[in-house]
């Protein structure tokens, strides 16, 4: 199926397809940073609407701007 993306998108190569897979993927990591979240009692939160639901995550040093977290597989 990757294979046929080029025929529809110029210049595509591995930046576009890593965003094609957070975009996929970023329901999943908003879940994991809210347990995360929740189960460290981290009190530097927002609450954020991202992907049609609101999350409570953690404050980039700038106040503004949620964190989101990605699990590390080893």
């Amino acid at each position: 199926m990757f294979e046929l993306v080029g025929l529809f998108q110029e210049d595509f190569g591995p930046d576009l397809l890593s965003d094609l897979a957070v975009h996929i993927l970023k329901p999943c990591f908003l879940a994991f940073t809210q347990r995360v979240t929740s189960a460290l009692h981290l009190k530097r939160t927002g609450s954020f609407r991202l992907v049609g639901r609101d999350w409570l995550l953690p404050l980039a040093p700038d106040e503004k701007r949620p964190l989101i977290f990605v699990p590390l597989l080893c």
